[in-house]
């Protein structure tokens, strides 16, 4: 195996003495422990370094001056040039020394990116992340998309204009547009086309969602950056109050500002908020800022609202999409970078349907490098629509190997990983996993989170995709996962030392409720809230409620929730409070609990009435839910309301009123299971043996999806096809039975087939049995109007039950359904009969 080679002035032995205890696993050159008393000499060293895969030289003042550093910079670079160092990585250690510091070699200033470590234990971090490069070459992230740049003259020259004005102090840029329209590049382009950045910087890039607040910015910028607050101050977050925990970032910036660093925040919504508004925690800090240069850039889906709240030393520049010669231009240097022959009709084609994101002809050539132009050209559908296709055709591409989708979910189970965290938990797979973490990486799946590439984490969108399909981790990495959070909590992982590591287990820790563990108390508000939401998925609606209901119960979380920001006592900022709401209300509602008319009240607006909406259609009252979703305003939830009203439009078999809704819902995502099932209901329906093949196109969907749903959704719909469209009751008996069988603790199969029981075959002896399955299964005779009486078919089956026995029952059968179904047409129920 290799050697570490640590280059250093004996006046920093202590620093790199810590260092070197860290990593005294690896194959170490160090020479208190490689060298004999009186016998290093330059021959040894010249020797060892000869032996060197990476070599790590420590810059300070005394280094800088060091007669024997400079020998062992001077050997290093030969052996770099011929290949036998394989990395070479320089680290500040003096806070008095900046990155174009004179006495450093020009060649190192040039070639690598340096950055100002203050603390040993996380240098020791940073080098074993270089020695995992040297072991795994880690592939770069698409070069081609780093060094091609287009077109965006006019923002260009719109940002130009405003660096150029030294009447206006600008210590923050936000590009806003949507994702993968090319905000980051943007940026890049144009600080270092003025000066600002050279051309071979990388600044931090810090990934933040919306459950996520200035708590997480600090903890992401001291883990991941060089700084030297106190730990104490970092410790106590939870209990600082809004006021305190701007001085402490306003500090770490004061740090970051002295080594000339750039922050870049990819903002989904944490910052700047769904509604277009920028949190009042970071104004204050942008306005309380003293420094005279650009700090940090965001990357905002949103733009960026007026009002008189926002710092004047914040810039706001809105990216549009490409137009079309940039896309044109674009898409020729992509064929020309890959060496792909085009032909002018074939790039016309692709031209036709690209909408102006930059990352949509990446999308399209890669799937032409992968599948052939014949393929794509057939399936345009795929480019069309390629920020939801593109992360099913590499699940479904993928998805059938289960250790790919293993890696998927348990990427998912947190905001960050280090390479470290992951090899701990895949064991033995390792080698298979640096495969797939390369194919999520050139996919656009997962980013790094800094420059040494120690940070990575799952993209929010693809990390929600994963979690809504519901699947779950296989035993073996369910039993290591335990076993590396037991073993994190027995040896005492420390928040200064694993990050990612302390966050992770904190999480699991409150989904265990073990409240007792230490742990607990040091963690941010956003894990909290990320616990609620993988129990929600997971369906622990229980869970969710109680934690929900103890953490806004709590002192110190509840004080700080319900205070305003403008106080110097506040904790939090207030969307924490909200987001605990949002998941306890969602888990009421799922649990058809009616103390979420009570709990709800504490929001306002469009999350009131969405999640009153949602309560209502799953209690089955149909006229409530259509009415409070009517009542939400805020195109955000525009699709979500639609998928809601198609609910309750088809339970109420309102098929036209459901069906415009439906399509739109699913030409915008057609790997959605629901939405694939509620159009099918829909076009069946409606438009029936009109439309066969596009109704065995959406039963394929189904079949293909890896929601956990979607194999009972399948079964039951193919058993309603072979009903309704080939009149094969044989066959949908089968399927129907089949999906009771292997899903028997879901109503649904039994409800459909108590429609083809009725509707069709008229076999009322079993029609009896399965109404007999579902009331001893599944309704409460102590609250029997908040469960099966929701379902129209149920309903019918006991009216036509009690009918045929004479029963008086029927009357009462009779009368709920025109109380709950009152748009059903009551004629059709006797010429069932």
């Amino acid at each position: 195996m290799f050697k570490i080679f640590l280059s250093h002035s004996s006046k920093d032995k202590g620093y790199v003495e810590i260092v070197a205890k860290k990593l005294q696993k690896y194959n170490l050159v160090y020479d208190s422990w490689t060298f004999d008393a009186g016998e290093k000499t330059i021959d040894e060293i010249y020797r060892s370094i000869e032996e060197t895969g990476l070599f790590v030289l420590f810059i300070s003042e005394s280094s800088l001056q060091s007669a024997w550093v400079q020998r062992e910079i001077f050997k290093a670079k030969s052996y770099i040039e011929n290949g036998k160092i394989k990395r070479f990585y320089p680290v500040i250690i003096s806070k008095t020394v900046n990155y174009d510091h004179e006495d450093i070699p020009t060649w190192i200033k040039e070639e690598y990116n340096l950055h100002y470590i203050s603390r040993p234990v996380l240098c020791s971090r940073k080098i074993e992340q270089k020695y995992r490069e040297v072991v795994w070459e880690l592939k770069p992230n698409i070069k081609h998309i780093e060094s091609i740049f287009v077109g965006r003259t006019e923002e260009i020259s719109i940002l130009e204009q405003r660096l150029a004005d030294f009447n206006k102090q600008t210590n923050c840029i936000i590009a806003s547009g949507l994702k993968s329209i090319g905000r980051r590049k943007f940026l890049y382009h144009s600080l270092k086309k003025n000066y600002i950045m050279r051309e071979t910087y990388q600044p931090y890039v810090i990934s933040l969602d919306e459950r996520q607040s200035i708590e997480d910015l600090i903890l992401s910028l001291y883990n991941c950056a060089y700084t030297d607050i106190q730990e104490n101050m970092i410790e106590n977050l939870i209990v600082n109050s809004i006021d305190q925990k701007i001085n402490i970032l306003l500090e770490i910036f004061n740090d970051l500002y002295e080594q000339q660093e750039i922050v870049i925040i990819e903002d989904n919504h944490c910052i700047v908020q769904r509604d277009s508004s920028i949190v009042p925690w970071f104004n204050i800090f942008i306005e309380r800022c003293k420094l005279d240069k650009l700090m940090l850039c965001l990357l905002s889906e949103q733009m960026v609202r007026y009002s008189k709240e926002n710092s004047e030393k914040i810039f706001h520049i809105k990216i549009p999409s490409l137009n079309k010669q940039d896309r044109a231009l674009l898409l020729n240097a992509v064929l020309s970078h890959n060496k792909i022959e085009m032909t002018v009709n074939h790039k016309t084609s692709l031209l036709e349907v690209f909408t102006g994101y930059p990352e949509q002809i990446f999308f399209a050539i890669n799937l032409v490098l992968d599948s052939g132009i014949d393929y794509v050209l057939e399936n345009m559908y795929l480019v069309t629509n390629y920020s939801n296709e593109k992360i099913s055709f590499l699940i479904n591409k993928y998805g059938k190997e289960e250790l790919f989708m293993d890696i998927l979910l348990l990427l998912s189970q947190s905001n960050i990983f280090t390479f470290k965290m992951i090899e701990q938990i895949v064991n033995d797979d390792w080698d298979i996993v640096k495969t797939y973490l390369d194919i999520l990486y050139n996919n656009f799946f997962i980013d790094y989170i800094d420059s040494s590439k120690e940070y990575l984490q799952l993209n929010y969108i693809v990390k929600d995709y994963i979690q809504r399909l519901g699947l779950k981790l296989c035993d073996k990495y369910k039993k290591n996962l335990k076993e590396f959070i037991d073993k994190s909590i027995n040896q005492g992982v420390e928040l200064f030392e694993d990050f990612s590591s302390f966050m992770f287990v904190g999480k699991e820790l409150l989904k265990r409720q073990d409240n007792d563990n230490n742990i607990i108390s040091l963690l941010i508000p956003s894990v909290y809230i990320n616990a609620l939401a993988e129990l929600y998925y997971e369906r622990r609606f229980n869970n969710v409620v109680k934690i929900a209901t103890k953490i806004l119960e709590d002192k110190c979380i509840n004080a700080a929730c319900y205070s305003n920001i403008s106080e110097n006592t506040d904790h939090l900022d207030g969307k924490v409070r909200r987001e605990l709401l949002y998941w306890k209300c969602s888990a009421l509602a799922r649990m058809r609990d009616s103390k979420l008319v009570e709990e709800v009240q504490q929001l306002s607006g469009d999350d009131k009435h969405f999640l009153l909406g949602f309560y209502y259609r799953l209690t089955g009252k149909h006229e409530k839910a259509i009415h409070h979703l009517k009542l939400v305003k805020s195109h955000l939830l525009y699709y979500r309301v639609n998928r809601e009203l198609v609910h309750v439009y088809l339970n109420m078999e309102l098929y036209e009123e459901a069906l415009k809704l439906a399509e739109e819902s699913y030409n915008r995502d057609k790997n959605n299971p629901y939405i694939i099932q509620s159009y099918f209901r829909c076009i069946l329906k409606l438009k029936g043996k009109q439309e066969k093949e596009l109704l065995n196109i959406l039963l394929q969907n189904l079949q293909n999806s890896l929601h956990k749903k979607a194999k009972e959704m399948y079964l039951t719909s193919k058993a309603q096809y072979y009903t309704y469209i080939e009149n094969d009751y044989a066959n949908a008996l089968e399927f129907i039975n089949e999906a009771i069988s292997q899903f028997g603790d879901n109503i649904y199969p039994y409800i459909h087939k108590l429609e083809i029981l009725y509707s069709n075959l008229k076999d009322y002896d079993e029609l009896e049995h399965v109404v007999c399955m579902i009331d001893e299964k599944f309704v409460d005779q102590n609250d029997i109007h908040t469960n099966s009486y929701k379902y129209l078919p149920y309903l019918i089956a006991k009216y036509i039950i009690a009918r045929k026995k004479g029963d008086n029952q029927a009357y009462k059968y009779m009368h709920e359904i025109k109380e709950n179904f009152p748009t059903y047409d009551i004629e059709k129920l006797y010429s069932i009969m």
